[in-house]
């Protein structure tokens, strides 16, 4: 995220020669897309590096210097495509267990909403191969929950097992999917909302009511997000991870490229009907200085103050990613998400709810290591 207050590096980034790497970054992301400049070869090294680390390989691809006589930059330029290759091996892998899970689903007459993932790559990429997706993200309606876990669990997906998760009481009443996996992956989410984050929470049956359909690659039925409800959800998802990985601002950005239009106005009027109007402004502000077409009526900023405060206390969260992972999103990102919630009360009840669950889950870890030692 360009600007001075939006660095676009996370955690990983942040080294010698940091701010030339932002550059460099910013120059991939930015719109309108224009190839890079010739880079010496430790610098276009460093680039592609981060890049691929932040899920950028479409633009690297597009935007890499043309091959010239520079022996390090062929080289490189070999790197990437060889990593290019295997994200398309994945990506194969990925779009079979799609079509599988679907299958299973449409069996039992389910047809879900697919967010993020492989449909949006279909949707946004021009080489959808080359947005790198983990997982399988479906939105089902509540009702159909216990049918559409069935159905997966026949295919051999299972809810996730470990030291600590949520029991399923628990997860139904206050998170938004249920992780399943199996041998050799890839994992399925099986979501009965669509996110919960900043004090909203987006529930199931106003985005299936307007959702569209749509065929896979292969023909399989699945449907879509309105456009408008899926500006709202990529936008919330990338803001409740600190803007992380910057392939989830190139998601939006592409998306708003390829079309269709979308009504700002009415993306405006659902996200304060939903309690998400800041939380959407943060994103916002971070597209528009990267010259994304933005439709009239989208809130481009929470407010000077609110945006510096939380920029602040999303870079101190990434900046401790890797010290304590677990402490830093319960803490420095859960106060982020306080400062950006549109409801100060509901952000104070998830605040306290979410402090005495974190006390619960270390003292259930402690325990369990405890009980372990001989």
């Amino acid at each position: 995220m360009p600007g001075a207050g939006h660095p676009v590096h996370a955690r990983d980034d942040l080294d010698d020669g940091h701010d030339e790497l932002e550059a460099d970054l910013r120059a991939l992301l930015s719109r309108p897309a224009a190839p890079l400049p010739p880079l010496a070869a430790e610098r276009a090294r460093r680039l592609a590096d981060a890049a691929l680390r932040h899920g950028l390989a479409h633009e690297l691809v597009r935007r890499f210097p043309p091959p010239g006589p520079d022996a390090d930059l062929a080289a490189l330029r070999a790197r990437v495509e060889r990593n290019v290759l295997a994200r398309r091996i994945q990506d194969a892998r990925l779009r079979a267990a799609l079509d599988e899970a679907l299958a299973a689903l449409a069996a039992r007459g389910i047809v879900p909403v697919a967010l993020k993932g492989p449909i949006l790559a279909e949707r946004a990429y021009a080489d959808p191969a080359l947005r790198e997706s983990g997982d399988l993200d479906l939105l089902v309606d509540p009702a159909e929950l216990d049918h559409a876990l069935a159905a997966l669990a026949a295919r051999g997906w299972c809810p996730e097992r470990g030291e600590f998760v949520f029991s399923d009481a628990y997860a139904r009443r206050h998170h938004h999917h249920v992780h399943l996996g199996r041998p050799g992956g890839p994992d399925v989410e099986v979501h009965f909302r669509a996110n919960v984050g900043f004090g909203a929470v987006l529930e199931a049956a106003p985005l299936l009511g307007r959702a569209r359909d749509h065929r896979t690659a292969s023909g399989a039925a699945v449907r879509v997000l309105a456009p408008e409800d899926e500006l709202i959800f990529l936008a919330i998802h990338s803001a409740r991870h600190l803007h992380e990985r910057l392939g989830w601002l190139l998601d939006l950005l592409l998306l708003l490229e390829a079309g269709p239009p979308v009504d700002g106005a009415e993306v405006a009027a659902r996200a304060r009907a939903w309690g998400a109007s800041r939380a959407l402004a943060f994103t916002a502000a971070a597209l528009a200085e990267l010259g994304a077409p933005l439709p009239e009526g989208l809130p481009r900023s929470p407010g000077a103050t609110r945006l510096r405060v939380a920029e602040a206390l999303r870079q101190r969260a990434l900046a401790r990613a890797g010290v304590a992972r677990d402490r830093v999103f319960w803490a420095w990102g859960m106060a982020f998400e306080a400062v950006l919630a549109d409801r100060a009360t509901v952000a104070a009840a998830r605040l306290a709810h979410h402090g005495v669950w974190t006390v619960r889950r270390n003292t259930h870890r402690l325990l369990h290591r405890l009980s372990r030692r001989p």
